[in-house]
């Protein structure tokens, strides 16, 4: 049914597998797709590389996981003549999804280290509002100076390297050393530098978006406003994936 793709790190292979056999109607809609065990055994990859790639599925609305059951494939367009053609804007969604994936890997990233920061980092955040002292608002004001430098200079190496910066201002300042292990592992696991310079991202446009996105948190946290640093770090994530994926699309 696979191929096996015998490496340890091949998470965009097994979603394009899984997306050309759900288009050839291999796996037909709304069934039930092997395990994470058996398709690690049939594709010849590690269970978590298989789970990175099911996440990805996921967010795209491709597949769907029920708890205590199994995983579904949910209404997907298949390229079977009794069937209707194509969706473009679905398979518009897969392939920017496995470029996304592919740019990572290509920079010896981890997808599942993005995933796990979008998941943990606004909250965070918001543990950060309440927890930051003198020292701490000293250093975050003067990493949002940085920020606006980086923006009038229209600089895009300054911004890159104070967002890394930022992120891992706010796995210091929350005030716990097991937090900020976990946290500052998954930037460094993300390679955010290089799979991001490869990109040439961001784009003006989006650079300027992401500057007012990382002085949004910073003024919830000076305001000490758990909640609104929480909302800010999470809707940063949000707009930071979209036009991340726009950019690799085009």
């Amino acid at each position: 049914m696979f191929d096996n793709l015998n490496s340890p790190k091949k998470s965009s292979l097994v979603f394009q597998q899984i997306i050309d056999r759900i288009q050839s109607g291999e796996f037909p809609l709304f069934s039930k797709l092997p395990n994470e065990l058996e398709l690690a055994r049939l594709l010849g990859v590690s269970r978590s590389v298989v789970r990175e790639a099911m996440s990805a599925l996921e967010i795209i609305d491709v597949v769907e996981r029920r708890a205590g059951d199994g995983t579904y494939i949910k209404e997907f367009p298949v390229k079977q003549q009794d069937r209707n053609p194509p969706d473009e804007s679905s398979l518009h969604k897969a392939n920017t999804m496995i470029g996304f994936i592919k740019k990572i890997e290509m920079s010896g990233g981890s997808y599942a280290a993005f995933e796990a920061r979008s998941f943990m980092e606004p909250w965070l955040a918001g543990v950060v509002a309440v927890r930051a002292d003198k020292n701490d608002l000293q250093e975050l004001r003067e990493l949002c100076e940085k920020i606006r430098l980086s923006w009038e200079k229209r600089d895009q190496e300054l911004f890159r390297q104070t967002d890394v910066r930022f992120h891992e201002f706010i796995a210091k300042a929350c005030k716990n050393e097991y937090l900020e292990s976990f946290l500052m592992q998954a930037i460094e696991a993300e390679k955010y530098l290089l799979w991001r310079k490869e990109l040439d991202w961001p784009s003006w446009n989006r650079m300027e978006e992401s500057v007012k996105e990382h002085l949004d948190i910073a003024e919830a946290i000076f305001r000490g406003d758990s909640d609104a640093a929480c909302k800010a770090m999470e809707l940063h994530f949000i707009f930071h994936w979209e036009h991340v994926a726009k950019d690799i699309a085009q």
